[in-house]
Order: structure tokens, then C-alpha cells, then sequence
């Protein structure tokens, strides 16, 4: 099942000290996604690889366009609200080329965690794009929080929704209803048909399940495909262990 929205679907990698970038088209309102490239030699991503355009229409930036990175209720996580500005509006006059900045319009570099999601607010149609280095292939994992996760396919591959796990460390807390998964764009809504629930081996009704899986409202496991750079959505309680396993090994790159 192919993924529509803000994805970064079409890739280029470069070689394979593995440099690339990818592009996608936006939808009005927000944008969920998840850096595919990180800074040559880092493991984030600086908000600066993240570029819009219009085709030279000259229609953004000039306040449009929003940055932030949202987390719990959701709320804006403080210190990453940026806007997008037009090369013209550096109080410094130093920008060549379409920027991501403060409130007052000066450049800023902000670091993009690995897996962490995105979100990008502006009108629909634009050209947004991500260059820089291929992730490395250990995979991502990180701590959840309470409420809305905000996180996804931080490769340039596609993955499925079962290569994302969660664990609270054999507690049995888990699997019974209360983690969500979903693609959120636009108003936010989610995407139909993107909304699926984590559960316990034994919640499968076919008997089949071996481990914690992503399920339809049945139970029944799915197979869904997030594409790179598609933001994902997970909601669940605080302190669980998410990960995400990359979509290649470090000996095909």
C-alpha cells in the first residue's frame, strides 16, 4: 500500500560514501516528515538541508512557510519554530539563496535528531526537497513520550509499518489497544486507511503472531509501506522504547 502526502518519494543516492537527496510535493497546511539525509559526517540533519520552492514564482518566503518540531499534546517543541525567507530578508545581507530563520529574519543551523519528525506548514504544490548523507544502517531508537510521537522513515528507502517496534521492556503493558500508529497531513487529519493499533502476539486472531505487531481494528497484521521521509505519527504512553530498523545493511551501501 503506497503512501500518499508529503513523502520524500523520489531519490537520487549518489554513490555510496552515499550521498543523495530526495524530493517531494507539499499539501496545504502541514507536512510530517522525517529527514532521509543527514549532514555529511553527523548523524542529524541541519534544518538548512530542508528547501522549498515554487519554481521561481517568488511566492514564499516572506512568512509562509513554518518549521517546527512537535511532540505531546502536540505542541511545538520550544526553540524550533523557524520561517522560510527569500534570500532578500537576511538583516545581514549575506543569504545567496532561500533560508530558514528566526522571528527577525537571521540564518539559524538547528540540528534535525536521526528519526526525529518534521513538520512543515505552507501552501500545497511546492517543490520541498533534502540532500546530504545516507543514514547509517544500525537503525534508529529513542524513548517515547506521552501522547503524539512524532517520528518516521528516516531513510531513503521504503519500509514496512512492522520494522517499526515498540517495548516496555516485558512489563506487558503493551499491545492491548493503547499504541497508535498514523500519517498525518494537512489539517492535521490522518490519511485514510493509515491507522493501525500495536498488539500483543496473542491478540492475533489467525494465532500466527510470534512477536508485538501493527494490526488492523480486528487484530489482523497488516502490511503497510511508509515511504522515505514520510512522517509518522505514534501515540502511546511515556517511556516506551521505539525502533526503527533500517531499510538496507551497511554492506549494500
Amino acid at each position: 500500500m503506497a503512501v500518499a502526502g508529503a513523502a520524500l518519494a523520489a531519490t537520487s543516492v549518489e554513490s555510496a560514501n552515499v550521498v543523495g537527496y530526495q524530493k517531494g510535493t507539499t499539501v496545504d497546511g502541514f507536512n510530517f516528515i522525517a529527514a532521509p539525509f543527514s549532514t555529511v559526517g553527523y548523524n542529524t540533519t541541519d534544518i538548512q538541508q530542508i528547501k522549498l520552492s515554487d519554481d521561481g514564482a517568488g511566492a514564499i518566503g516572506w512568512g509562509g512557510e513554518e518549521f517546527g518540531i512537535w511532540e505531546g499534546g502536540p505542541s511545538v517543541v520550544e526553540g524550533s519554530s523557524f520561517l522560510y525567507y527569500d534570500p532578500t530578508m537576511d538583516p545581514n545581507g549575506e543569504a545567496k539563496d532561500y533560508y530558514w530563520g528566526d522571528d527577525e529574519g537571521n540564518p539559524v543551523s538547528y540540528s534535525i535528531a536521526a528519526g526525529q519528525g518534521v513538520v512543515i506548514g505552507g501552501s500545497a504544490d511546492l517543490d520541498m526537497s533534502v540532500a546530504g548523507q545516507v543514514p547509517a544502517a544500525s537503525g534508529l531508537a529513542f524513548t517515547s513520550v506521552e501522547g503524539f510521537n512524532f517520528t518516521g522513515n528516516a531513510f531513503p528507502e521504503e519500509i514496512d509499518i512492522q520494522d517499526i517496534a515498540i517495548s516496555d521492556d516485558g512489563a506487558g503493558a503493551i499491545g492491548w489497544g493503547g499504541e497508535e500508529f498514523g500519517i498525518w497531513e494537512g489539517g492535521p487529519s490522518v490519511v485514510e486507511g493509515s491507522s493501525f493499533l500495536y498488539y500483543d502476539p496473542t491478540m492475533d486472531p489467525n494465532g500466527e503472531a510470534q512477536d508485538y505487531y501493527w494490526g488492523d481494528d480486528e487484530g489482523n497484521p497488516v502490511t503497510y509501506s511508509i515511504a522515505g521521509g514520510q512522517g509518522v505519527v505514534i501515540s502511546c504512553a511515556s517511556d516506551l522504547a521505539i525502533s526503527i530498523v533500517a531499510p538496507y545493511e551497511a554492506s549494500a551501501l
